[in-house]
């Protein structure tokens, strides 16, 4: 009976993680590529080809150079900035439970050596590529490089998070009502319970208040559609109940230090090219 549960145990933790690509290109950067401050919701992975950038991430600064891959992690606040740079970029996240991203755990800029020319071009071939075998190949890297950053940097993602059933019950809930302008009371009644026994509850297993929760996830919700989908600023606002699109854009633009048009504008940035 053991083995069966620490088997169940194993599958459930594997299936629970999940790979996913936002974006991928080889773009040509110039002084435009400029931010004082962001915030990313994914991990950032730039294989620098040619010219220099800088970047600072939670505070650390780090200089781009050519040769070299950089991880900047999902949850990270950065600046960046070039004169001229060209680069290929993959935004990836590494979810746990859909909700979690495994690498916001980590706090520093992770700097890896470049890979060989061959290698490389195969990988830009992916980035305009739909083919199985590509995706295949894009796969297997991704996870070998991922794993080059656990070791690189030596940060424990840990054991899944555990948290009492009605804290779970409650993230389901905010999960599946993110567009209704939610409210604690609101989740609280989901639930059926008390938004005093909610909020102990909840700040107990998570760290922090339902209200905050909710506001972080909405954003981040915003962050995504922004990212993956060619929807206006106002029908995004009101998909997520927003009263207007000008509050929206001011908390989008003071948790993410851009407002929404510009982050958008700020994540396609770069001419894209083919690499000889």
């Amino acid at each position: 009976m053991g083995g069966f549960v620490a088997v169940y145990n194993m599958l459930k933790a594997f299936n629970d993680i999940s790979l996913s690509v936002s974006q991928m290109r080889y773009v040509k950067l110039d002084k435009r590529w400029h931010s004082d401050f962001a915030r990313v919701t994914f991990s950032r992975i730039y294989y620098v080809c040619k010219g220099e950038g800088n970047v600072v991430c939670n505070g650390t600064p780090y200089h781009l150079t050519p040769g070299n891959i950089y991880f900047v992690p999902a949850g990270a606040d950065f600046s960046y900035s070039c004169e001229y740079m060209e680069k290929l970029y993959i935004h990836v996240s590494v979810l746990q439970n859909k909700r979690y991203d495994l690498f916001s755990r980590l706090k520093e800029c992770v700097v890896l050596p470049g890979l060989p020319a061959e290698e490389f071009k195969r990988l830009c071939r992916c980035a305009g590529s739909a083919d199985a075998n590509d995706m295949i190949y894009l796969k297997c890297h991704l996870h070998t490089l991922l794993q080059q950053v656990v070791e690189t940097s030596g940060v424990d993602l840990g054991q899944p998070e555990v948290y009492a059933p009605l804290t779970e019950w409650a993230l389901e809930y905010i999960e599946d009502h993110l567009h209704c302008g939610l409210t604690v009371k609101q989740v609280a009644e989901g639930v059926r319970v008390s938004e005093d026994r909610l909020q102990k509850v909840f700040r107990q297993d998570v760290k922090t208040s339902v209200g905050r929760y909710i506001t972080e996830r909405v954003l981040y919700a915003a962050e995504e559609r922004l990212r993956i989908s060619d929807d206006s600023v106002r029908d995004i606002s009101e998909w997520l109940g927003f009263c207007d699109q000008f509050y929206f854009s001011r908390r989008f633009a003071d948790y993410f230090g851009v407002s929404p048009r510009r982050y958008r504008k700020f994540i396609s940035m770069g001419q894209p090219i083919e690499v000889d």
